[in-house]
């Protein structure tokens, strides 16, 4: 992964061959885990509510296992798109913004889950943010892909 430090990402030589097949492997997981989460914890507050809510004990171990899940698949997307957004072209605030705001989404979208069953209020805030942090992640992955391949600034 040296081309990540060294500021070759958009050399024909290998690394945007490399680095397009793992963007396009993080769209699918992306992907992916929109389709899954949309079955299994569902799209509308009243599907949320029905599938998360109940007892909180026994709903938060249920949980554990998304979020042991989540935290990793979502950890190395992050790692991977922090790693690659240093090299895309754009201001450093508005890099460093869409990071910082990715991330917050997706540690808030995992950890309000758990909270359902405390209230349905929390139900409209996963729905919220199921949507939010979908649409963003897949929205900066396909920011940089066209950052690979657009023309020398």
């Amino acid at each position: 992964m040296r081309f990540l430090v060294t500021g070759s990402i958009r050399s024909d030589h290998g690394p945007r061959r490399i680095l397009t097949g793992a963007l396009i492997f993080f769209l699918l997981f992306t992907g992916a885990h929109f389709a899954r989460e949309w079955s299994s914890v569902g799209y509308t507050p009243q599907r949320i509510q029905e599938n998360l809510g109940g007892e909180f004990s026994t709903q938060a171990i249920l949980l554990l296992e998304d979020l042991h899940i989540d935290l990793v698949l979502f950890g190395m997307a992050l790692l991977f798109i922090g790693s690659v957004l240093y090299q895309v072209r754009g201001s450093r605030n508005f890099r460093n913004g869409i990071f910082t705001t990715l991330s917050g989404l997706i540690l808030a979208y995992v950890a309000v889950r758990f909270l359902v069953p405390l209230g349905a209020i929390f139900s409209y805030l996963v729905a919220a943010l199921y949507f939010l942090v979908h649409a963003l992640l897949a929205g900066v992955l396909i920011w940089i892909l066209t950052d690979l391949y657009r023309g020398k600034a």
